[in-house]
């Protein structure tokens, strides 16, 4: 089945939706979020682009985007595998901080454009430390609709060992017969060494609907920034996401955002109640899904 990538154009440069993220995360004690993000700042500049507008900044949003991240690190380290492949990573710091340990196997893989500029990221970064680049982290160039590219990017783990696939902020890009798409390749994926896929990826109409109202149109203004609807993309429920994941055959374990909330300092540097916290994130979830029996 052929897809065309919707948000292709938009993603294969530092986006505003790539920027804002690596925004949201400069609010966190998130290890290297400000080393990548003051990497970005300037890289962009060095392009010619014009400072971000404040329209998109949304920083209102940061807890949420802690909890994601702090709750995947948090499963992907309870499941004990220690080879992960990270989808669509774009300018996520976990690959660095995971393979601190190096017990660890990790590989990301992106579009071509931003695939090149995150290991321009990560060399300037790693440059820095003692012993250079980490030797367990790499950034291969791939397409999560494109199977034979993934593969391609995981032939040297050890097929003998299980892997954690993970993607964060990808799905809500991409409309439903693409999530199929990339669904059927994870699965063939843990076919050929077994393991888990986790994702924060359950983004829900009601969830975006109330993000657009807390960032006074933010959402909006990504879609007109990328041409992509998110809300279009989302799922009516957490009930409606289980029962497309089972369809495609996983089998499902959900975890709230709010098991992380304790962990969060972006609220306390951003003046946000824990009120208004859990209004931003306790219909969040991340979804760690095995393939079904």
């Amino acid at each position: 089945m052929q897809s065309k990538i919707k948000y292709t154009s938009s993603y294969e440069r530092i986006s505003p939706t790539a920027w804002m993220t690596a925004h949201h995360r400069t609010y966190t004690d998130i290890p290297y979020a400000h080393d990548i993000f003051d990497i970005v700042e300037e890289l962009r500049l060095a392009q010619g682009e014009t400072v971000m507008a404040d329209e998109f900044k949304n920083p209102e949003i940061a807890p949420q985007i802690e909890a994601s991240h702090k709750l995947v690190n948090k499963l992907l380290l309870d499941s004990g595998i220690s080879q992960v492949f990270e989808i669509a990573a774009g300018l996520s710091p976990r690959g660095l901080q995971v393979t601190s340990d190096p017990i660890f196997t990790y590989i990301e893989i992106d579009l071509h454009k931003i695939a090149a500029q995150k290991r321009n990221i990560v060399a300037r970064i790693t440059s820095k430390q003692p012993g250079g680049l980490n030797q367990n982290l790499r950034i291969e160039t791939g397409n999560a609709l494109n199977l034979a590219s993934l593969k391609k990017a995981t032939t040297t783990l050890d097929h003998s060992k299980p892997i954690a696939i993970i993607n964060e902020g990808l799905l809500r890009y991409l409309a439903m017969e693409e999530k199929v798409i990339v669904a059927g390749n994870v699965r063939e994926l843990l076919k050929q060494f077994g393991g888990l896929w986790i994702t924060p990826d359950i983004s829900l109409k009601t969830l975006v609907h109330a993000e657009n109202i807390l960032t006074k149109g933010g959402m909006d203004r990504m879609h007109a920034a990328t041409g992509v609807n998110i809300e279009h993309n989302c799922f009516d429920s957490i009930g409606h996401a289980k029962d497309f994941f089972e369809k495609l055959g996983f089998s499902i374990e959900i975890h709230s955002l709010m098991e992380v909330c304790d962990e969060l300092v972006s609220p306390n540097r951003l003046g946000q109640s824990r009120e208004q916290v859990k209004n931003l994130i306790d219909k969040g979830a991340v979804f760690v899904m095995r393939l079904a029996a």
